[in-house]
Parts: structure tokens; sequence; C-alpha cells
């Protein structure tokens, strides 16, 4: 159809998609709010993810076509190029013959449908952009929506203003599974509908050890059915870059809300809120971020197990700060921040958790396997547990020495609750901190601990 293209020549072929399209939101994370910068304790700030007021129905303004073509050599408009914007009929078969190189598919504002997987494998820059544009499959589908990339020959990847709607029966995909070298961008989705088929929902992968990638504004508030193992957002061992999670809204899935404890790359999880998620609502391994997190589990939804707040499952250098956990009600949980077995080393600073739960801890670390726990251990500065939580300890840390706790404050109000308990560790420190429970303050089991400055009160206190 005449006039369904536009072709800019005078712009090289090729960008980085995360330069050109985010603009100035791509900040690299420079400083440590509320950081001692004596602790000597380093951070792994060298990615992209700052924190802004984007997402869906955020500041970001809408994708234009006079902004496309500024970036991509031809630009589509879906509905000129044939598409019904009505879900009237699958546009699958459109939208391959369409995509390429240098080239942005745009959807105006309508319903499309896609009845089986688009992929599109081989690619350098590929942009499909909506204005918000609702993606709906037939009822009873549950693969792949949109499958973009591969292993090695694909880069520059930018998807943006969609809204999926599962709200049929039995209804449920794969909405985006991004998997690119480098230059990876995704933005302002919605997925609506809870998705009640066997499925995980989206997955991103940058292959490169040097590449990026940004996912800001996804939100998925209506989980899944917990029937299903399902996850949230996956990100797998073929994930060698650094990967982002700005500002999303994730809820209600039963095996993980952000599940990228396997990836090979950093992790930066900024922002954003993680709400009733089953196993844990953000899991991460070594070298990442978890900064300015929410985390709320207050049902006890069945099927939904051990209902953590934020995992940290392996390897070092990981952070966690200025985060906010809350423990209402659970099933069952090992904790609001629990360190696995597996884990060698994490900071956890400048955040606040609050349980109700009985028996559920602010933090759990819990015995390491093979030794690991010999190194740098486990360091908590300027956190706060308070709530009504009954039983167990406010802070469970075994077989982990060289542990350091500053600036910690203990307000816990149940019976029998206890405040910090240290097992079979040496020259470990308690310093600067505040420990006021109904149960016993400090819980040593083959444990020496360093104390100065501490306060022990009998009862729950408000921290200062």
């Amino acid at each position: 159809m005449e006039g369904r293209a536009v072709t800019n020549t005078s712009k090289p072929s090729r960008r980085r998609v995360l330069q050109a399209i985010a603009g100035g939101s791509m900040v690299a994370l420079a400083g440590c709010p509320g950081r001692d910068p004596s602790d000597g304790n380093p951070s792994p700030l060298d990615g992209p993810g700052s924190p802004s007021d984007t997402g869906p129905g955020g500041a970001t303004p809408r994708p234009s076509l006079d902004g496309l073509r500024s970036e991509y050599g031809q630009v589509v408009d879906v509905t000129e190029a044939g598409a019904a914007a009505d879900a009237s009929s699958s546009i699958n078969d459109l939208l391959a013959d369409e995509a390429g190189d240098d080239t942005a598919l745009y959807f105006p504002k309508g319903e499309y449908m896609l009845d089986e997987p688009l992929r599109i494998e081989e690619f350098t820059d590929l942009a499909l952009v909506g204005d918000d544009a609702v993606i709906r499959p037939p009822q009873g589908y549950g693969d792949v929506l949109f499958g973009l990339g591969s292993d090695s020959d694909a880069r520059g990847l930018y998807v943006e203003g969609f809204r999926f709607d599962f709200s049929a029966d039995d209804t449920g995909a794969r909405p985006i599974y991004g998997k690119v070298s480098d230059d990876l961008l995704v933005r302002n989705v919605v997925v609506e509908g809870r998705q009640d088929v066997a499925q995980d929902s989206m997955r991103f992968d940058v292959t490169d050890a040097d590449g990026r990638g940004r996912v800001e504004g996804l939100s998925m508030p209506d989980g899944a059915d917990a029937r299903y193992a399902n996850t949230g957002i996956y990100v797998g061992e073929d994930n060698q870059g650094t990967l982002s999670f700005v500002n999303c809204h994730v809820a209600g899935f039963p095996d993980n809300g952000l599940y990228a404890s396997p990836s090979m790359g950093p992790i930066r999880v900024i922002g954003g809120r993680y709400v009733n998620n089953g196993i844990a609502s953000v899991r991460v391994s070594g070298n990442s971020l978890v900064r300015g997190v929410t985390v709320r589990c207050d049902t006890e939804r069945s099927n939904l197990e051990n209902m953590r707040g934020i995992r940290l499952r392996s390897g070092r250098r990981i952070v966690v700060e200025d985060a906010t956990i809350e423990m209402k009600r659970v099933p069952e949980s090992d904790g609001a921040i629990t360190m696995a077995a597996w884990l060698e080393e994490a900071t956890v600073r400048n955040t606040t958790i609050r349980t109700d739960a009985d028996d559920v801890a602010g933090v759990n670390a819990k015995t390491p396997a093979d030794d690991e726990g010999s190194g740098p251990g486990i360091s908590l500065q300027g956190i706060e547990v308070t709530g009504e939580a009954a039983d167990g300890a406010a802070v469970a840390v075994a077989d982990r020495s060289n542990c350091q706790f500053q600036g910690v404050c203990i307000a816990q109000d149940g019976e029998d609750r206890d405040g910090i308990q240290l097992s079979d560790s040496e020259s470990s420190t308690l310093r600067r901190s505040t420990i006021a429970v109904h149960g016993r303050p400090l819980v040593l089991e083959n444990a020496t601990l360093k104390r100065r400055n501490v306060q022990i009160r009998r009862g729950a206190r408000k921290c200062l």
C-alpha cells in the first residue's frame, strides 16, 4: 500500500536503541544515598537504571511517528499496511512480512489479534511501538505472542505502548520473549487479566556480556492462577549482560514475581512494586542491585508456597538498599529478606521491614553450603525491623562469620519474639543499634559478637 512506509536515508543505519530512545533516562547510577562513605563496602552501581517517573500512565510521552522516523530507516503504520485494528482477524503474517532491520512497526490505538507466535529471530534495530494498542489473543490461547530475537543474531530491540488482554477464561501467554545480544528496551507495557493457563509470562535475555537492557514501567497486576507454577518475569542463564528493571509492578504470581537468579549477568531492580508473589517477589544472585523497591505480602492465598519478600540466592556483591518490605499475612515464609545457602556475601542497608506474620524473620541468612560463610559475611546497615510478629527472631544468621550489624533497630511487639539470633559465628560485630523485643534480645549459640553502643530494651518501642 502506497505511503505505508517511510524511509529515512539521511541517518546511519545502526544506533544504540537504549541511548537514542530512552534518552535522558539512561543515567548511570553513581551514588549511594545514605551510605557511609567510610564503610568500605563496594556497591555494583556501574549499570543503567536510575529511578524515574515513567511507567504506564506516567510522565513518559507516547511515542510519535515523527520520533520514530528520526531514529529508524523505515517506519510502517501497520493499519495502513492492512492490519485490522478491531481484532477481527490475525495480523501475524503481516507483521512477519513487514519486520526487518532498521524498521519500526507502529500500531495506532486499537485492538489487534495474534493467534500464533510471532517469531522474528534475526534483526538489527527492530521496534514494535503502540499508541496504547491492545494485543488480544483468541480465547484458550497459551503460547508466546512476541518471540523476538535469538542467541546471537539479534540486536537492538525496542517495544513500547502495548496492553496484552488475557481477560478471557483459560487464556494466557508469554507476551514478550526478548532475546538480543545488546540494546533491549521494553517500556510502558501492561498485562491485563489473570494468567489461567500453564505458561510463564515475560522473559528477557541480553546474551553479550557487554550488552545492556532495560525494562521500565512493566505492569502485571493480575498475576496467575495458583494452580499453575507460573513466573511473572524470568531471566535465565542466557543473560550475560546488565539487565535493569525500573518501576515495574508485578503481583500475584505463584512461582516468583521477578525470577532473575539464574542470570549470569548483573541485575538491577530499581523502584517498583512487587506484591503477593509465591517463592519470592524479587529473586537475584551475584553482582546485583535491588534499590528502592516496595514488596508487600498480605494474603494467605492457597498454593502460594513460602512467600518470601526478596531472595538472595547465590554469589557475591549483592546490595539491597532503600527498600520497604511488609510481611502482613502469608501462608508460610522463610522471611522478608532471605539469604540462601549458596550466597557468599551481601549487604542490606537503609531498608525498612515490617513483619506481622508470626515466626517470619525480617532477615534470614541460612547455613552456607560448602563453608561459603567464612568470607566477608553479611552486612546489615541502617535497617529497621518492626511489627507484631510473635515467635522466632527478627534477624537470624546461621554459620556465617565476619558479619557486620550497624545502625540496626529492632522493635517487635509479639510474644516470645527474639531480636538477633546468631549461631556458629566468629568475629561478628554489632554497633550503634537498638533491640526492643519481648523475647531474648540477643541469642548467641556458639557465637561471638562484639558490641558497642547497643541499647537493649524490654518490649517494643518505635525506631527513631
